[in-house]
C-alpha cells in the first residue's frame, strides 16, 4: 500500500485498467475452460455410447456364430477410425475375454469393471491412469446373453481442444492488456496533464510565484477548474500586493507616529517624515510648507527641490494674502496645467523645476490650517486614491504633532511659572523659619542676661555670650547665603580669581572646622604635589564649609569625614584613581585639582542625586529626621565652582556614604583668563 500511495495518477489508472483487463481475460479463460470441458465431456460420452451401441449391434452375429476374426477386424477398424477411442474389448457372459484392441496385452485390472445395470442399457465409469482420464462405457451384447462390450473414450483430444481455446483467449487477453494499458496511459495523460499543470501552479504559488498560470485550454470540467484557478491566483496576487502596500503604509505610519511622539527637534522629525512619505508614494520631491499668524512662511522641510524654488515659494507665500494662501494650502491632487490664476505666480518656479503633478494635504494646528504637506512628480503621472489617503493621514499626524508640541510648550511654560512661584513661597517659608530660630534664641539669651531677679556669675554669663555669638554666626551665614543667591541671579560681583597656595588654605580651613565639631573625626589627605590654583579664597572656604558641614550632619557618631585633594588632568581622572583603575592618568599634564569630601553616612537615594544642586532642594534623613537651612548651600557651591572654571558632582551609595567632589583649575591653565563676573553671569543665563 505504501508503494501505491507514491505512484502517479497515470500509473494508477494504467494499473487499474491492466488489472481489470487481466482479471476479465483470466475469468473468461477459466469460464470457457469449464464450459467447454463440461460440454465436450458430454459430447464425448454421447459419442462413445453411440459407438458402443453401434458395435454391439454389429457384433451380435459375429459372437453368436463364433466368427471372432470378423469381430476382431471390426473393433480394430472402429478404434482406428476414431481418435477418441482408446480401447475396445468384449467379454462373454462369464467374464472371459472374447476380443480386445490392446497390442501389448490385456490389462487384467479392466476385468474388475462393472457391467451395465439391467434395464439401463449402458454404464459409464471414469478411470484414472498415469497419463489421463478414460471414460469406460459398457453396453450389454444381446441383452447380456452374448456378453458385454467395453469401449474406452480418451479425453486427450478434448483437452487439446480446450487448451487451444484457452491459449487463444490468454493471447487475446494479453493483447487486450497491452492495448488497454496503452490506451489507459494515453487517456490518463490527457486527464492528468492539466491536473499536473495545476499542481505546478499551486507549488509555484506556495513558493510565492504568483505570476505562474496553468493556461488550460480544454472546455471540460478540468479546463474550467484551471481557468478558475488562474483567476483565483490573479486575484490573490492583487490582494497580496494591496496587503503589502498596506503593510508598508502601516509600517510607515507607525514609524511616523513614533517620530511624532519623539523628543527630537521638530525640523529633524519633519525631514524624516517627508523622506519616508516620498518613498511610499514614489514622488520625486516634496515639502512641508507653513504659514503662521505672524505671517511667517516657508519650508520647514523639503526634499528634491532646488534652493531657488524653495526661496521663490517662500517669497510668494510672504507676499500673498490669506485667501490666496488658503487656496494653495487646500488643494489636493492636480496637474500643473490646472493651476488657478492665483497660483500662476508659482508657474515660473514650477516650470524651472520641471514639475508636472502635485498632491497636497493641509495640516491643522489648534483648529486652523497651519501649512501643507505636498509631494510632486516630474512626470504626468496622477496620484492614486490610496496615495492621497496616505498623504492625508501623514498630514493629520503632522498636525497632531505640531499641536501637541505647541500645547506642551504652553504647558511647560505654565508649569515652570507655577514651579517658580512654588519655589518662591517655599523659600519665603524656609528663610523666615531659619531666620526666626536664631533671632528667637538671641532674644532669649538677652532676656536672660537682663533679668534683674537673676544673679549670674561670670562663667554663666560667658557661656551665654558664647552661645549668642555662635547663633549670631549662624544667622550671619543664613543672611550671607540669601545675599549670595541674589548676587548670583543678578550677575553681580561674583568670584575674584587669584593665584592661591592651596595646601595652606585647606589646612587653615580644616583646623577651624575640626575645632567646631570634634565628632565625627575629620581626616585630611593632601597630595604632596599640590601647587597653586586659580580661584577665590573666600568662596573656596564657603564651599568647603558647606560640604564638610553637610558631611558632619549626616555622618554617624564615631564616623570619619575625609577631605582629600589631588591633581588631575580631567574631572574623571580622580574617580578612576579612587576605584583603582589603571590608565594613563599620571602621564597627562595636570590641569585641575580635584577636592573631595567623603563621609560614612546614610547615603543618598539614586533618584535624588540629579536634584541635589537645584536651588531650594533639600534631602531629608528619614531615619534621624534631620534637615535644615534653606536648600541653597549646594546650589551656591555649584555656582561658585562653575564660575571658577570647575565642575562639581557627587557619588553616593545608600548605607555606605557619599563623596562630593569638585575641581579647580591649577594656576597657569588656559581657563584662568575668564573673568569671574562673566562666568557667573553666563552660568546663570544658561540655567535660566
Amino acid at each position: 500500500m505504501k508503494v501505491i500511495k507514491h505512484l502517479g495518477l497515470r500509473t494508477k489508472i494504467a494499473l487499474c485498467v491492466g488489472v481489470i483487463v487481466l482479471l476479465t481475460g483470466l475469468a473468461g479463460a477459466v469460464f470457457t475452460h469449464e464450459v467447454m470441458t463440461t460440454k465436450l465431456r458430454g459430447e464425448l460420452e454421447e459419442r462413445g455410447r453411440d459407438i458402443a451401441l453401434s458395435l454391439e449391434d454389429r457384433s451380435v452375429d459375429h459372437i453368436l456364430r463364433g466368427n471372432f476374426f470378423e469381430l476382431h477386424q471390426m473393433i480394430q477398424e472402429t478404434r482406428a477410425n476414431s481418435n477418441d477411442v482408446r480401447y475396445i474389448f468384449v467379454l462373454d457372459p462369464k467374464g472371459n475375454i472374447i476380443d480386445h484392441t490392446f497390442e501389448s496385452g490385456f490389462p487384467t485390472d479392466l476385468l474388475s469393471l462393472l457391467g451395465p445395470e439391467s434395464g439401463l442399457g449402458h454404464r459409464m465409469q471414469l478411470l484414472q491412469t498415469e497419463e489421463e482420464f478414460i471414460r469406460d462405457i459398457a453396453v450389454p451384447v444381446f441383452d447380456g446373453k452374448a456378453g458385454v462390450l467395453h469401449i474406452g473414450m480418451t479425453e486427450t483430444s478434448l483437452n487439446s481442444a480446450v487448451s487451444e481455446v484457452v491459449r487463444i483467449l490468454l493471447i487475446a487477453t494479453g493483447i487486450a492488456l497491452l492495448v488497454g494499458v496503452a490506451l489507459a496511459w494515453f487517456f490518463a495523460h490527457l486527464v492528468t496533464r492539466p491536473v499536473l499543470q495545476l499542481v505546478g501552479v499551486a507549488d509555484a504559488v506556495r513558493d510565492g510565484n504568483l505570476a505562474r498560470r496553468a493556461s488550460i485550454t480544454t472546455r471540460d470540467e478540468i479546463g474550467r477548474l484551471g481557468r478558475a484557478f488562474d483567476t483565483m491566483t490573479e486575484q490573490l496576487a492583487i490582494r497580496i500586493e494591496e496587503l503589502e502596500d498596506r503593510n508598508l503604509q502601516l509600517s510607515a505610519l507607525n514609524t511616523i507616529a513614533t517620530l511624532v511622539s519623539g523628543t527630537e527637534p521638530t525640523s529633524g522629525i519633519l525631514s524624516e517624515i517627508l523622506g519616508k512619505l516620498l518613498n511610499l508614494v514614489q514622488a520625486d520631491a516634496g515639502g512641508i510648507l507653513f504659514r503662521n499668524h505672524e505671517r511667517e512662511s516657508g519650508y520647514w522641510a523639503h526634499v528634491g527641490f532646488s534652493q531657488a524654488y524653495v526661496e521663490g515659494v517662500a517669497s510668494l507665500m510672504r507676499n500673498s494674502d490669506k485667501e490666496e494662501i488658503e487656496l494653495i494650502l487646500n488643494r489636493a491632487e492636480y496637474p500643473v496645467s490646472e493651476f488657478k490664476p492665483v497660483e500662476r505666480r508659482l508657474l515660473s518656479c514650477v516650470e524651472r523645476e520641471g514639475l508636472q503633478s502635485f498632491a497636497s494635504a493641509p495640516f491643522w494646528v489648534k483648529g486652523e490650517i497651519h501649512g501643507t504637506l505636498h509631494v510632486t512628480r516630474r512626470a504626468k503621472l496622477p496620484f492614486m486614491p490610496r496615495e492621497l489617503e496616505l498623504l492625508s493621514s501623514v498630514a493629520a499626524q503632522t498636525g497632531i504633532m505640531l499641536t501637541n508640541r505647541q500645547l506642551l510648550r504652553e504647558a511647560s511654560q505654565a508649569e515652570a511659572l507655577r514651579h517658580l512661584n512654588q519655589m518662591k513661597s517655599e523659600f519665603a517659608v524656609r528663610a523666615s523659619h531659619e531666620l526666626r530660630t536664631p533671632a528667637t534664641a538671641i532674644k532669649g539669651y538677652i532676656e536672660t542676661l537682663l533679668r534683674p531677679d537673676m544673679a549670674l556669675d561670670r562663667n554663666v554669663q560667658k557661656q551665654l555670650l558664647e552661645d549668642m555669638n555662635e547663633v549670631s554666626d549662624r544667622l550671619n551665614r543664613l543672611i550671607q547665603g540669601v545675599l549670595n543667591v541674589a548676587r548670583i541671579d543678578s550677575g553681580g560681583p561674583g568670584v575674584r580669581k587669584e593665584r592661591l597656595a592651596l595646601r595652606p588654605l585647606l589646612q587653615r580651613i580644616t583646623r577651624r572646622l575640626g575645632r567646631q565639631s570634634p565628632r565625627p573625626r575629620l581626616v585630611v589627605e593632601l597630595d604632596n604635589s599640590l601647587g597653586d590654583i586659580l580661584g577665590d579664597a573666600d568662596q573656596l572656604e564657603d564651599i568647603l564649609e558647606n560640604l564638610i558641614s553637610n558631611a558632619y550632619k549626616y555622618s554617624p557618631e564615631g564616623g570619619t569625614v575625609t577631605l582629600s585633594a589631588r591633581k588631575s588632568s580631567s574631572p574623571e581622572d580622580y574617580d578612576q584613581l579612587r576605584i583603582g583603575k589603571t590608565s594613563d592618568v599620571g602621564t597627562r599634564p595636570a590641569q585641575f585639582v580635584t577636592i573631595s569630601v567623603a563621609d560614612e553616612g546614610i547615603g543618598i537615594v539614586a533618584q535624588e542625586v540629579p536634584k541635589l544642586f537645584q536651588r531650594f532642594y533639600q534631602v531629608r534623613d528619614k531615619r534621624s529626621n534631620r534637615s535644615g537651612g534653606i536648600g541653597m548651600g549646594l546650589f551656591i557651591c555649584k555656582s561658585y565652582v562653575e564660575a571658577m572654571g570647575g565642575k562639581i558632582w557627587v557619588k553616593s551609595e545608600q548605607g555606605k556614604g557619599s563623596i562630593f567632589s569638585f575641581t579647580i583649575p591649577v594656576a597657569g591653565s588656559s581657563r584662568q583668563r575668564v573673568s569671574g563676573r562673566e562666568s557667573v553671569r553666563n552660568m546663570v543665563n544658561q540655567r535660566r
